[in-house]
């Protein structure tokens, strides 16, 4: 499953960065009912997200983030999006294009699909406990 949902990201991030209009910038621009209708359930996710990492419940978080991203973003917006992206309409073209890079995140035109997948170095470290609590091996150790 985890393979799957990287691979997912990283296509749908490819298509959001390389299909984009050259001088798209991330922004929201409510045109279509499909626009207003993936930032409406954007705004929902942010907030029971928030409502998650609160309660302590990273389980509940991870499936909410999964879910939005696998049925919403990308197998939904992304898909009606994509006719708009190449259209002949270069204002639609533009459009389009900034309300997916704001959709994905995208700030400025140096990201790339592999900033979405974090580095072994950037996992959490656990927190300092009771000696038998400490794991023999720090979380995130390189491979040999």
């Amino acid at each position: 499953m985890g393979r799957n949902f990287a691979n997912k990201i990283w296509n749908a991030s490819r298509l959001v960065l390389q299909g984009a209009h050259p001088q798209a910038e991330a922004g929201v621009e409510l045109t279509t009912p499909a626009d207003r209708w993936i930032f409406s359930r954007l705004a929902t996710v942010e907030r029971e997200l928030a409502g998650t990492y609160e309660a302590y419940e990273f389980d509940d978080a991870a499936r909410l983030l999964y879910r939005f991203i696998w049925n919403e973003l990308c197998d939904w917006y992304l898909e009606v999006a994509k006719t708009r992206l190449y259209s002949e309409d270069e204002a639609e073209r533009l459009t389009v294009s900034g309300n997916l890079a704001g959709a994905a995140g995208t700030r400025d035109g140096d990201a790339s699909p592999a900033d979405a997948v974090p580095e072994r170095g950037d996992l959490p470290q656990p927190a300092a406990g009771p000696e038998w609590a400490t794991p023999r091996y720090p979380v995130g150790r390189p491979l040999s």
